[in-house]
């Protein structure tokens, strides 16, 4: 066929918004980044909640991220590496082993984004984009975590919990009521037996504003 030009008009092409937003996400390497960052958004959300940007944020990114790899052919070994990793970086944080599992979860969330894409090596995401964004990752989550963990494992020191097992002085004898000092404050307070004032009192449970208390120097029965 013979195409005819004469007088055909030029007209120089503008991409939308959409399609400069579609092109610039479609690359996997971009996809890879926007889904690390939005799961650490999201992770930051859940660890803290209440901030509402992490997770907004995050939220957004993990979409645009899935968005950009759901078009491309998925190889679920690299996925459930990726998975692999993830779990690593928990379980060092929760279970330090000298950093083995987070070695380990680095090495699988290496190998995991180099074979997560099924096709020719310009579709691949790269190593440099895969060690750039693993490193960070693994520090940021086991630094996270381990935050998480370390708050749930340190005692409560307000309200009733705060109490519990706290050591304070009868500041009138407790016949078997009285009141006592514990953690800056004066209570209302019952012994089990009789306590002189002074005496030490450790606090076994709270009834309301009142303290149940025992004898420091003597076993709980």
């Amino acid at each position: 066929k013979q195409l005819e030009l004469a007088g055909a008009e030029v007209v120089n092409y503008q991409e939308t918004i959409r399609e400069k937003i579609v092109s610039s996400i479609a690359d996997p390497n971009i996809g890879f980044i926007l889904l690390v960052l939005g799961a650490l958004g999201i992770y930051a959300e859940f660890s803290a909640p209440g901030m509402v940007a992490p997770g907004v944020i995050g939220g957004i990114l993990a979409l645009l991220g899935l968005s950009s790899l759901s078009v491309l052919p998925i190889n679920w070994t690299g996925a459930a590496l990726l998975l692999l990793a993830l779990a690593c970086f928990v379980l060092e944080a929760k279970y330090p082993a000298h950093g083995i599992l987070a070695v380990g979860g680095a090495v699988s969330m290496i190998l995991g984004a180099l074979l997560l894409i099924n096709g020719p090596p310009d579709m691949r995401i790269h190593f440099a984009t895969a060690l750039s964004v693993t490193l960070p990752f693994a520090l940021i989550t086991t630094f996270l975590v381990s935050l998480v963990l370390r708050a749930q494992r340190n005692k409560v020191m307000t309200g009733e919990s705060g109490l519990l097992d706290e050591i304070g002085v009868a500041h009138s004898a407790l016949r078997p009521e009285g009141t006592i000092f514990v953690h800056g404050e004066y209570w209302n307070a019952v012994s089990s037996s009789i306590v002189e004032a002074g005496s030490p009192v450790r606090v076994v449970a709270v009834d309301g504003l009142t303290l149940r208390v025992i004898p420091e120097n003597r076993p709980e029965n």
